[in-house]
């Protein structure tokens, strides 16, 4: 047996492998195909190995760069962070009366039915529990207001996204988009 370089397809070292003697040749190895019989280069860091009737090192080349994005995906890509931002502000709940309340689906859907509880029967009352998780007691009038400002809140949101995404639609460059912010 015998140690020899193995190459890629483009010459270019890649380790060693081993040639067997020839059963039918004395003296003889067989080496490998795509392998030549020559001790493995000494490699510096940076550099690369390739086989050109003895070896010759040459500079790694630096990875190709990703080709910038297009606008349509930098679009995609605002249309989604002013989703997530949206959704935030959303959930960062609305102050009522000096008070923040939760704003998540839930809770939007218990206070619109709390609300209309309240038209049903102006005498209703309730305990509620805050974004801070404090109790207040809120009457028929309360939860109008409630409801009022909570559906002002969503709104206020729903449009502001509204308005950013048409913006984001109209420009007509990558920088244009990258301003864009909530």
């Amino acid at each position: 047996m015998k140690t020899v370089s193995q190459l890629d397809a483009d010459g270019y070292y890649v380790g060693t492998t081993t040639a067997q003697r020839s059963p039918l040749e004395q003296g003889v190895f067989l080496i490998p195909g795509g392998a030549v019989d020559a001790f493995p280069p000494v490699v510096p860091q940076g550099k690369r190995a390739r086989w050109s009737d003895g070896w010759v090192l040459e500079d790694i080349p630096t990875p190709a760069t990703a080709p910038a994005p297009t606008l349509d995906e930098v679009r995609q890509a605002k249309i989604a962070q002013i989703d997530r931002a949206r959704d935030t502000a959303l959930e960062d709940g609305f102050i009522f009366d000096g008070v923040r309340y939760d704003c998540d689906d839930l809770s939007v859907q218990r206070i619109t039915g709390a609300a209309v509880l309240s038209i049903l029967n102006p005498a209703f009352t309730t305990p509620w529990i805050t974004f801070d998780n404090s109790v207040v007691v809120l009457t028929a009038s309360d939860l109008a207001g409630l409801g009022a400002a909570a559906a002002g809140h969503v709104a206020t949101q729903l449009f502001k996204a509204r308005e950013l995404k048409d913006d984001v639609l109209a420009a007509t460059t990558a920088e244009q988009v990258a301003a864009i912010n909530w």
